[in-house]
């Protein structure tokens, strides 16, 4: 087995060392110290040119050749291993397949340890290679590596759509096009530094000029290979332009924002005013914007080419929070967020609470005080949800109902408080599960429900005290399942009761009436999964009924 173990490493040794030097479609400037490493070449030294006498290739064979001869000799010595050998043969004659052609090849080696600053690009199984310094364009096929195009340097600025790459040089040779048969078209013959958009299948932006700031804004079409200039206005940034379809929206030092109509080769000025632009993502159809340091905000509507909504007011507005429906924009006040709908296109502010629950997700306020739920009556559901930030609670009394995991897997809250004369009535399903670090835990006389797993997976829970005149009618099953609760007195107004199950530090529950007798009482799963229960209290009036109805606790029942 250990000769088996040693055959196995040479052979995905060699593998992976003729991976990274054969086929080198990938980040260059990434593999190259590792290429460079096998071939004993360090970065400023030159390798040998000359097909068929690069030494390291000599070494991989003869170390095949070594390996050959191990194969053989685990052969003999356990003929178990016949199939495993039999698949290690074959691997080894692919590498010698492998090796031979590469001996040919040695170009492709060499062309790429002594280049810097690689550019390289995938088209219809054909590897391309371009560089800041690098004369021409090289193609790497089935047929070999060999140089495709000849002209210019630096062929760098560049958009790989699915059917067209186009290069611009960055010395001022202008603009080709490599179409999907290999052919290679040069479509512009001045300019330099240029950025290059691809939009869609039809066409792509190109921006010629040597500034950050430009006004030579054109279209290539990618069924005639000609080029339209736009005719806009200067002082435009081409880096903040942001691509949708085939629309791209524009701006820049001058006012305003251009929407750029790249299949009907148009731009148009779709708002007069403001400056320096942010325009950033949305949906397919709608985008929003926003002015840097500024209180405007603006919705774009890519499908009707218009502005579908401003908003602003005297707060400076910057983005927070974004998921699938919409953003929230914060002010610079902290409190007021306006919500970008992706649906709609238009902004709508938000109340005050809506704002206080986007600051927990962000992240960015970690406790909830009396005054946070200020004209709030019920938490939603799932409103803190996974807010692993938040660490302290306090709940007024204003608030009535907590929805179900309003608060579920907030495992950095370590204080939960209900102010005193407390109208609160439900706990809803997994309103505060998972909530791993709270360790006390009082709750308000007014409530009448805790539903299923409320508190379970609370696992640092140890104490729960029911205020003195309890309205709790409803428990529900596993309510503090996975807590460290040890003992418990459950009210007297309780008459549905759906079990402590699944609490493994439980050992003491006491029942101060009767009413789960004649109420809704899960007979079946009561206490499941409590291995240190030992004693449960109950009237001495009921003690031989709860015996009977739930007989297999009955020897854990006291009465008193």
């Amino acid at each position: 087995m250990k000769k088996f173990l040693t055959v196995t490493y040479f052979v995905l040794t060699i593998l992976v060392v003729l991976a990274f030097s054969l086929f080198t479609a990938f980040n260059w400037k990434t593999v190259k110290p590792i290429i460079g490493e096998y071939f004993g070449q360090a970065e400023n030294e030159t390798p040998g040119n000359e097909p068929g006498k690069d030494e390291n290739l000599t070494s991989a064979i003869e170390e095949l050749n070594k390996l050959k001869e191990q194969l053989q000799e685990a052969l003999n010595d356990n003929t178990t291993l016949q199939e495993t050998i039999d698949n290690l043969k074959e691997q080894i004659k692919q590498l010698e397949t492998q090796i031979e052609e590469s001996q040919g090849n040695s170009l492709v080696t060499d062309f790429i340890l002594n280049n810097d600053n690689l550019e390289i690009f995938n088209l219809n199984n054909k590897v391309y290679f371009s560089g800041v310094y690098l004369e021409g364009i090289y193609c790497l096929d089935e047929t070999g590596f060999k140089q495709v195009y000849s002209q210019g340097i630096g062929w760098v600025n560049s958009s790989n759509n699915e059917n067209y790459i186009c290069l611009g040089s960055s010395s001022g040779d202008g603009v080709v096009i490599i179409k999907p048969d290999g052919s290679i078209n040069l479509v512009s013959n001045t300019a330099s530094n240029m950025n290059i958009y691809s939009a869609n299948e039809n066409a792509m932006l190109v921006v010629l000029g040597g500034n950050e700031i430009s006004s030579n804004f054109q279209v290539l079409d990618l069924n005639t290979f000609e080029l339209t200039n736009l005719n806009l206005d200067s002082n435009l940034f081409y880096n903040n332009v942001r691509l949708n379809n085939s629309l791209i929206v524009l701006s820049g030092m001058q006012e305003g924002l251009y929407l750029v109509d790249i299949n009907e080769k148009t731009a148009t000025l779709i708002y007069e005013t403001g400056t320096n632009w942010s325009v950033q993502g949305g949906n397919d159809t709608n985008l929003y914007a926003f002015i840097n340091d500024s209180n405007t905000l603006l919705g774009i509507n890519t499908d009707t080419k218009t502005v579908t909504d401003t908003y602003s007011d005297e707060h400076s507005y910057y983005s927070v929070y974004q998921d699938e429906q919409g953003i929230d924009f914060q002010a610079d006040d902290g409190i007021t967020i306006v919500r970008f709908s992706f649906e709609t296109g238009t902004f709508e502010k938000q109340n005050s609470f809506e704002s206080i629950i986007a600051q927990v997700k962000q992240g960015t306020k970690t406790t909830l005080t009396y005054a946070d739920f200020e004209g709030v009556t019920e938490i939603p559901s799932n409103a803190f949800e996974d807010c692993t930030a938040l660490t302290s609670v306090e709940i007024p009394n204003t608030i009535t109902s907590i929805g179900s995991y309003a608060f579920n897997r907030c495992t950095g809250l370590t204080s939960l408080t209900f102010q005193e004369n407390s109208n609160l009535t439900e706990i809803n399903t997994g309103a505060f599960s998972s909530c791993s670090n709270l360790t006390t835990l009082r709750i308000p006389a007014s409530v009448t429900g805790i539903y299923i797993s409320t508190f379970g997976g609370c696992s640092n829970l140890s104490e729960v005290i029911f205020e003195e005149g309890s309205q709790l009618q409803k428990l529900g099953a596993s309510a503090f399942s996975g807590t460290k609760i040890t003992e418990i007195t459950l009210p007297g107004n309780l008459n549905t009761f759906q079990g402590l199950d699944n609490n493994e530090y439980l050992q003491t529950v006491t029942f101060t009436s009767d009413l789960v007798l004649h109420g809704n009482l899960n007979t079946w799963s009561t206490f499941d999964d409590c291995p240190a229960l030992t004693t449960i209290y109950v009237p001495s009036a009921s003690l031989e009924e709860f015996k009977t109805v739930l007989s297999e606790y009955a020897d854990l029942f006291v009465g008193v």
